[in-house]
């Protein structure tokens, strides 16, 4: 990709004067072009670099050490929809407005301290947009921490079997409570023989026996006695 002067020749005065103030340095006097080559001279002293690097925004530094992760260049828009917009607006509407002062997002931080830079370039799929840190700053940048380990294990496997919700149990429920208001039995279960009797009435009969235990739990009446007619 292009070098700091490259990227800075690109720029008029009014966007130099943005870079050269948030890296405290003075805009060199004459046109753009040779603003632009006093300016790339300043920039490239490796402690004012380290020293830029230090100043950034938290968020901006994250983005900056997700760039140099990747190798300094990345498709323009992956790294806005991870790192937000770059606001377009033109000179006037830029002078106006200073938007260096407040960047809207770290994209912006960084494009308005000229860390970072856009160019066309081939790619697989044809010519496409990057965003790329020029090529002799990208050195002077220091080394990015490892990205954070992805947490232990995986994600569990869809369960090969699925039971969607339903209003099941209640109705369940409802139809062992009229059962036992009609016949009550004793302690919190239900014979084999009447559980078998009852089943083609549920609609999940192999839980009707945890089922009844609830409902005896919740009628509270405890010990050996009709537990299960809740009336």
């Amino acid at each position: 990709m292009q070098d700091l002067l490259q990227t800075l020749q690109d720029h008029d005065i009014g966007h130099l004067a943005a870079v050269a103030e948030l890296w405290g340095l003075d805009l060199p006097p004459g046109p753009a072009l040779e603003a632009a080559r006093g300016l790339t001279q300043a920039m490239l002293d490796p402690e004012q670099v380290g020293e830029v690097v230090e100043s950034l925004p938290p968020d901006a530094r994250r983005a900056l050490e997700d760039l140099l992760r990747r190798g300094g260049r990345m498709p323009f828009l992956d790294f806005t929809r991870r790192h937000g917009p770059l606001c377009e607006m033109g000179p006037a509407r830029r002078d106006r407005e200073r938007p260096w002062r407040d960047p809207a997002s770290p994209t912006e931080a960084l494009w308005y301290r000229g860390l970072i830079a856009r160019a066309f370039a081939d790619s697989p799929s044809g010519p496409q947009e990057f965003v790329f840190i020029p090529r002799d700053l990208l050195p002077l940048l220091p080394t990015p921490p490892r990205a954070p380990e992805p947490p232990p294990g995986h994600p569990a496997p869809e369960p090969v079997h699925t039971t969607p919700a339903s209003h099941a149990a209640v109705e369940d429920a409802t139809t062992l409570l009229a059962a036992l208001r009609a016949r009550p039995e004793p302690g919190a279960s239900l014979h084999p023989d009447r559980l078998a009797r009852l089943a083609p009435f549920l609609h999940q009969p192999a839980a009707a026996p945890l089922l009844a235990s609830l409902l005896a739990a919740l009628d509270g009446r405890g010990g050996g006695r009709e537990v299960l007619p809740l009336v």
